[in-house]
């Protein structure tokens, strides 16, 4: 994408990357992928995705104790979700702000997620299918996969397998 001046696949690219780095805690390197994808969207006339990529680059500042500049970069993004009409995001964003300046870093699973995702989250790094999910919890497969889509997006994460890194990290 890069290499085609593609600004915008480029930037998602780098957010993606910024998700596995921070799945393996390197969170410093995640943050400098997640501003940069921010810069990039922001650039190619994407403020929502640019936001994401800001609230990725907050939860991998606090997970790196990176106070401030967390807060900075969420304050940033919900206020963008906010004016955008991205609600869901923007209350994503707004509750890790709140959870850094409550003293935490705001980077856990367990902060993000909705209690069910959390629940699927913490299945799939067991190692189950959707499908086994889908007949333990008794829901259907297609409610499993929004649910897990979702905990993708707040997480900031492309795989199956980053997402179950990321919530063993901070079940």
């Amino acid at each position: 994408a890069a290499g085609l001046g593609l600004a915008g696949r480029t930037g998602w690219a780098l957010r993606a990357a910024a998700a596995v780095r921070n799945a393996h805690r390197e969170h410093a390197r995640a943050a400098c992928l997640a501003l940069r994808s921010a810069e990039l969207l922001d650039g190619a006339g994407n403020p929502v995705e640019a936001a994401r990529s800001r609230t990725l680059a907050g939860i991998a500042l606090g997970a790196a104790g990176q106070r401030s500049r967390a807060t900075a970069e969420l304050g940033e993004a919900a206020d963008v979700l906010a004016r955008c009409g991205a609600a869901g995001l923007g209350a994503q964003a707004t509750a890790l702000l709140r959870g850094i300046r409550s003293g935490g870093n705001g980077s856990t699973a367990r902060d993000v997620l909705s209690p069910r995702e959390h629940q699927i989250a913490l299945m799939v790094a067991t190692g189950r299918t959707n499908r086994e999910i889908a007949e333990e919890l008794m829901l259907s497969v297609k409610t499993v996969e929004t649910h897990l889509g979702r905990a993708f997006g707040k997480l900031g994460v492309p795989t199956r397998a980053a997402l179950a890194a990321q919530v063993r990290a901070g079940t």
